[in-house]
């Protein structure tokens, strides 16, 4: 299946949704997310189940329960063999992060302005190591916590209901539409989770490639904790474009404390993998994948995240792709009438 391209009025189009939609998730933005958090995880627990069902003919309450207990078994027996390793790497993460920010530090003020921002960086962790130790502080981390989980098994939960009964839940919705519009809702439902399928796809293909290849390149390079640096580049590859960014920091900050050329091989690895993953990876599974324009892809993520924090960065991407998708189908296709794109 070809990769789907946008009529150009569909991204003013786009922007003026994703505008309405942005308003609605400042109004409530927690509940906005956790709804299609839910539903993204629940696309990914349907396309699964839909691959047990077809191949194997199993009933889908059987087949869902296959994927769930095969998800959680992969997850113990992947943390059972890679818990000590993480745990390890986790404390000499602990131990060498102090060493390499005294190193930066010592570099910075080697140069006149290096003096000044080390003294700021210095007075910015004084001030929230006070901060830290307040009881309101505490509360606040405590209450953080307790959201977190809370959401996300609301989340979990969300999206075993949808998963169980797919064929309910798009019924519903499609009987919002006018009668002799519903088998057209219908359609672009369908579109919608199978958009948002091959989205979930491709960003496990990316972020699988580009985790291995980190890890064999911090490992070949000699930087300290390299799996765990390694695995930590393949989850912030989930999100496109300025998630990498995510996995740089810590790298070269660890490599710097073995010295420049350490810290100038690790930004190499990094133009490598990336490059390997925007140049190879990436087109190779977009053919099946919405084609989402980079420059309206980026922009969106800028907004969301300035706006949500790492919840709208993450799930930027795949809203606008929601967005694209909905308004081909129903703005070009169906009110301008143009099918050729």
């Amino acid at each position: 299946m070809p990769s789907q391209r946008f009529h150009p009025w569909a991204m003013f189009a786009a922007a003026v949704m994703l505008l309405v939609v942005g308003l609605l998730m400042w109004l409530a933005a927690n509940t906005v997310f956790m709804i299609f958090a839910g539903a993204l995880l629940a696309v990914f627990l349907c396309g699964l189940t839909d691959l047990v069902v077809n191949y194997l003919g199993w009933r889908r309450r059987w087949a869902l329960a296959a994927v769930c207990l095969t998800l959680v078994l992969a997850v113990t027996v992947t943390g059972w063999f890679t818990a000590s390793t993480l745990a390890e790497q986790a404390q000499q993460f602990s131990q060498e992060l102090p060493k390499a920010m005294k190193s930066l530090r010592q570099r910075l003020e080697e140069y006149p302005w290096g003096g000044w921002l080390a003294e700021e960086i210095k007075q910015v962790r004084s001030s929230a190591a006070d901060s830290e130790k307040t009881l309101s502080r505490a509360a606040g981390a405590a209450a953080a916590v307790v959201e977190t989980l809370t959401g996300a098994v609301v989340i979990l939960f969300l999206a075993l209901f949808l998963a169980i009964n797919p064929e309910l839940y798009k019924h519903l919705v499609a009987r919002l539409a006018p009668p002799a519009r519903r088998e057209r809702a219908r359609e672009v439902i369908d579109g919608l989770g199978n958009s948002l399928w091959r989205w979930i796809l491709a960003r496990l293909v990316s972020m699988s490639a580009v985790a291995v290849a980190a890890t064999a390149g911090f490992y070949l390079i000699g930087v300290p904790v390299a799996f765990m640096l390694g695995l930590f580049a393949g989850l912030a590859n989930f999100i496109p474009n300025l998630g990498p960014l995510f996995w740089l920091a810590p790298a070269m900050l660890l490599a710097l404390v073995q010295g420049p050329a350490q810290a100038l091989y690790v930004g190499l690895l990094f133009m490598v993998v990336q490059t390997m993953e925007g140049y190879v990876i990436t087109p190779m599974v977009q053919q099946r994948m919405v084609h989402l324009p980079p420059a309206a892809g980026l922009t969106v993520q800028i907004i969301f995240g300035a706006l949500w924090g790492f919840a709208g960065l993450a799930l930027a991407t795949p809203f606008a792709a929601v967005a694209m998708v909905l308004i081909q189908k129903l703005y070009v296709e169906d009110i301008l009438g143009d099918h050729e794109i």
